[in-house]
């Protein structure tokens, strides 16, 4: 892995610079004249992104581990190459995008904007917990609002098949008091009543665990946080699956690396590919998923 000193010789701007982060982890610290962000490359893992004018964006754990090859609770996690459990006990949950070390590869500066490409490929490490060659390409646009995009290119010579997710938790004042709009009339999936498919009636609002992947779903989504006087827009691309989730009292107080009371002020809306959403990539091929967040 190249040195802080090599990577602010060739990546660093006036706005972009490398640091030493929590845990010794290597960090990218932004503070451009539009927004503040922060990313570390243990997992091409975005930790905080604030626009000028406004409140953080997205929570963070209290409780999180920052250590080399465990993931980050809070920010932006990017599952890849499976979403949610594996299908053999001894591969990680979530697949292990978010617990590698990702390489940069890009960095640039507009007047309106910053951005930052990061990149990680199969070796004899990830061939072991997946059988497959990949390259991924992880790129992040942090300016007024927030694009994420994330690339896979199957380099095997088979065809594979891929889930992921765009894990993104959100700084919420009140959980309990908010409002999701634009799932009205999709089906979603209940993950805590045995996967049964229903249907969403109106706006969604949190008032005990919620876990449900909606599925046919392009929609644009928005977080009305009426005690931050903010609107949270989430719109994406490459992704038919939505995942809202919030763990509540009883999980939160089961997580390590959650605080007993981090459920009151967060919601995770995740631009996914999921479920009947999982895509095939033939050799050479490659998959976009995006996702941009704008505050209102």
């Amino acid at each position: 892995m190249p040195t802080l000193e090599a990577l602010n010789n060739h990546y660093a701007t006036d706005s972009i610079t490398f640091q030493t982060g929590k845990g010794g982890l290597s960090k990218c610290s932004i503070s451009h004249p539009s927004a503040t962000a922060e990313l570390y490359l243990n997992g091409g893992h975005l930790t905080h992104f604030q626009p000028r004018g406004h409140r953080p964006v997205l929570w963070m754990s209290s409780e999180s581990n920052f250590e080399a090859g465990k993931p980050i609770r809070g920010g932006i996690p990017i599952c890849w190459p499976w979403f949610g459990q594996a299908d053999q006990e001894d591969r990680p949950q979530h697949g292990f995008a978010r617990n590698r070390t990702w390489t940069v590869t890009q960095s640039e500066e507009t007047s309106d904007h910053v951005t930052l490409e990061l990149s990680l490929e199969s070796n004899d490490e990830t061939k072991l917990i997946w059988p497959h060659s990949f390259e991924l390409t992880l790129r992040f646009k942090i300016g007024k609002q927030l694009s994420i995009e994330l690339e896979t290119k199957n380099t095997s010579k088979d065809s594979f098949k891929v889930g992921t997710a765009i894990h993104t938790y959100f700084n919420v004042a009140n959980a309990s008091e908010i409002e999701l709009s634009g799932l009205d009339q999709v089906n979603y999936i209940d993950q805590l009543e045995n996967n049964v498919c229903k249907q969403q009636q109106g706006k969604i609002t949190i008032n005990k665990e919620i876990d449900r992947v909606y599925v046919d779903s392009g929609h644009q989504v928005s977080i009305v946080d009426r005690a931050m006087n903010r609107v949270l827009k989430v719109t994406k691309s490459g992704s038919q699956s939505t995942v809202v989730w919030n763990p509540w009292i009883s999980k939160a107080t089961r997580m390590a690396d959650f605080p007993d009371d981090g459920y009151k002020t967060m919601v995770c809306v995740e631009t996914a590919n999921a479920f009947s959403d999982v895509r095939e990539i033939a050799p050479g091929d490659n998959h976009l998923i995006m996702q941009t967040i704008c505050v209102e």
